[in-house]
């Protein structure tokens, strides 16, 4: 009797689109705050009107700073950690943060690229971006849905979510978290940008 192989090819793939389209690999620390404010890590303090600015071009996005752990427990229903620290794999990002509850039953990060560091990437503009991860994602057959009303153009799947705002881009995946949920954190995300 052979092995079962389906669940390792989709594991396989998972793995892949992971590291194609920009989900993290490191494990979070539990850190209380939710981005550091000064030293390593640290980024400009959002403007008056609450939107965040990337550093400028050869800096680090703190990725973090695009949620609060009140705007995340109204979500989840957990009370999460943030980590700024948590490697990606993806060209076009320029920063990451892993957000955890202590019981790991709610885990995401969020992927957020700029200009600058999109325009680095194998697709160099946002729109690019966005249609290369759309494809992706369809072509692993995932049920991908347009969402209205958040940026210039989102989608989501099962596991995540992904929109595009002038030339910026976040991306959410959600690994314990539901598709609804992962979109809500993408409009929570994307109205600081």
């Amino acid at each position: 009797m052979r092995p079962a192989r389906g669940p390792a090819i989709l594991l396989a793939a998972v793995v892949f689109v992971v590291a194609a389209c920009g989900g993290g690999g490191a494990t979070p620390a539990q850190n209380q705050s939710a981005a550091p404010t000064s030293g390593p890590g640290a980024t400009e303090e959002p403007s008056a009107n609450g939107a965040t600015e990337a550093p400028a071009a050869g800096g680090t996005f703190d990725a973090c700073k695009l949620l609060t752990i009140d705007e995340v427990k109204a979500i989840t229903g957990a009370v999460t950690t943030a980590d700024p620290e948590g490697t990606d794999l993806a060209d076009w990002v320029a920063g990451t943060c892993w957000w955890t509850s202590a019981d790991m039953k709610v885990r995401f990060n969020i992927d957020y690229g700029d200009k600058a560091s999109i325009a680095k990437s194998t697709s160099p503009s946002a729109q690019e971006q966005f249609d290369i991860t759309k494809a992706v994602y369809q072509s692993m057959a995932a049920k991908v849905d347009d969402v209205s009303g958040v940026g210039d153009k989102a989608f989501a799947w099962e596991g995540g979510a992904y929109a595009i705002k002038g030339d910026k881009a976040i991306m959410v995946t959600a690994i314990f978290t539901t598709k609804a949920q992962a979109i809500e954190i993408l409009k929570a995300a994307i109205a600081k940008i």
